[in-house]
C-alpha cells in the first residue's frame, strides 16, 4: 500500500528506479534500464560485460534488484504498460478474476495492483538471483575475492545515498517549515500593522469627536453670554436637566432649551440685530423671543404658526416704537420719555399707524407732547381722524 501512496510515478518513476541501481551498483545505463524493463535480457548477455560490470552485478544484494524490478512494474501500470518480466503475473491475475466473473473495471485499483504485485514478487526474486549467481559463475577465483572489497563498496554508496536523501528530505522538511514561519509572520506582521491602523482611527475620530463637542460647549457658552443673566441661569439649568434625563426631560422643557439655543446662536451671529433691540430698551425675554423668532422666520418663515407670525409682527412693532422713544428722548435732551409721552409715541405708531420718520424732530417732539395723542385709544380714533391725524 505504501507503494502504491508514494509521490514519483509514471516514466519518472522508471528513471529514478533505473538511477537509484546506477548509483549503488555502479552500473552502466543500459545495463539497468535493461534490468528495470527486462532481466532476462540482462541474463543472456551478462557473460559479454566486462568483468567489472559482472562483479558488480553479483554483488548486488538480492533486495536491491527486486526493488527496481517491482518500482519498473508500478511505473507501467501507472502508464498502462507491463514490463516484458512482469506479463505472465499480471495474466495470472486476469485469470484468477476472469474465474470469478470480475473485470478490471469492477476492481479497486488499489487491489487491482495489489494483487499483481503480490503475484509479480516471486518472479522478480527469481530474476535477481539467477541475475548474480550468471555473473557468479563467470568470476575467476581472484574475482572471486574481489567480490567482498566490491560488495563493501556497494554498502557505502548504499549508505552515501541514503544520507544525501535523508539530507535533501531535512533540508526539504526545514525549507518547508521555513517557508511557513515566513508566512505566520508576514501575517502576523499584516494583522498587527491592520490593528495598529485602526486604533490610530479609532483614536483620531475620539479626538475629532470630542473636538467637536468642547467647539460646540464653547459656542454655547459664548453666544449664551447675549441671553441676560437670569435666562443664562435658566438655560443652564435646562442643559443640566437634558443631561441628566436625556428623553425623559419634558416636552415643554426641551423646547424652552430650544428656543434658548438658537435665540443665543441668532444674535451671536447678528450683533447690530441686538444692539437694535438694546437700544430699544426691550427686556431680556422680549429680546430672546425676538430673536429666537427671527431665526425661525429666515430658516423657513411658511413653517411659522399664526401665532408665532403675530408674535413677531408685535416684537418688530415693539422694537421700532422703543428705538423711536429713544431717538425723541435723545433730541429732547432727556434720559428716556416720562409715561405719557411714551404712551403719545406708541399710540401714534401702533394705533394710529402714523410714521414718525416722515416728520421732523419738532414735529415728533410736538407730537410726543400731544394730549390727543397720550390720552387717545383705539376706539376713540376713527379712519377720517387717523386721515387728518396723518395730513398734519
Amino acid at each position: 500500500e505504501a507503494a502504491l501512496r508514494r509521490e514519483v510515478k509514471g516514466e519518472a518513476a522508471t528513471r529514478a528506479a533505473g538511477d537509484m541501481l546506477a548509483e549503488i551498483g555502479d552500473l552502466p545505463p543500459d545495463i539497468t534500464a535493461a534490468v528495470v524493463e527486462d532481466p532476462a535480457s540482462v541474463i543472456a548477455q551478462i557473460d559479454d560485460q566486462p568483468v567489472e560490470v559482472q562483479a558488480a552485478v553479483a554483488a548486488l544484494p538480492t533486495e536491491a534488484l527486486m526493488s527496481v524490478q517491482i518500482e519498473g512494474l508500478l511505473a507501467g501500470m501507472d502508464e498502462g504498460k507491463t514490463p516484458a518480466w512482469a506479463k505472465p503475473a499480471v495474466a495470472k491475475v486476469q485469470q484468477m478474476m476472469a474465474k470469478r466473473g470480475l473485470s478490471a473495471s469492477s476492481v479497486a485499483r488499489d487491489s487491482l495492483f495489489n494483487a499483481i504485485i503480490q503475484s509479480a514478487m516471486p518472479i522478480a526474486q527469481n530474476n535477481a538471483q539467477a541475475l548474480q549467481q550468471r555473473a557468479a559463475q563467470n568470476l575467476s577465483n581472484e574475482q572471486q575475492a574481489n567480490l567482498a572489497q566490491a560488495s563493501q563498496d556497494m554498502q557505502r554508496r548504499m549508505a552515501n545515498l541514503a544520507n544525501r536523501q535523508t539530507s535533501a528530505s531535512q533540508s526539504a522538511q526545514m525549507s518547508q517549515q521555513m517557508k511557513v514561519m515566513q508566512s505566520q509572520f508576514r501575517q502576523d506582521t499584516t494583522m498587527l500593522t491592520a490593528q495598529q491602523q485602526q486604533q490610530t482611527r479609532t483614536q483620531n475620530l475620539q479626538n475629532r469627536q470630542q473636538s467637536a463637542v468642547l467647539e460646540y460647549q464653547t459656542k454655547e457658552a459664548l453666544n449664551a453670554q447675549n441671553l441676560g443673566n437670569e435666562q443664562q441661569m435658566e438655560m443652564a439649568n435646562l442643559q443640566i436637566e437634558a443631561e441628566r434625563a436625556g428623553a425623559d426631560q419634558s416636552a415643554v422643557n426641551q423646547e424652552r432649551l430650544a428656543e434658548f439655543q438658537v435665540a443665543a446662536d441668532f444674535m451671536a451671529k447678528n450683533s447690530g440685530f441686538k444692539q437694535q433691540m438694546e437700544l430699544a430698551n426691550l427686556t431680556n425675554d422680549q429680546q430672546m423671543r425676538l430673536a429666537n423668532l427671527s431665526a425661525l422666520n429666515q430658516a423657513a418663515s411658511e413653517q411659522l404658526t399664526a401665532d408665532q407670525q403675530t408674535e413677531l409682527a408685535n416684537l418688530n412693532k415693539t422694537l421700532e416704537t422703543n428705538k423711536l422713544q429713544s431717538q425723541i428722548a435723545s433730541q429732547m435732551n432727556l434720559a428716556q420719555l416720562n409715561v405719557d409721552q411714551e404712551r403719545a409715541v406708541k399710540n401714534a405708531a401702533t394705533v394710529a399707524n402714523i410714521d414718525m420718520t416722515k416728520f421732523s424732530a419738532a414735529q415728533q417732539t410736538e407730537l410726543a407732547n400731544s394730549k390727543f395723542m397720550q390720552s387717545m385709544t383705539m376706539t376713540d380714533f376713527n379712519a377720517r381722524q387717523q386721515s387728518a391725524m396723518q395730513n398734519a
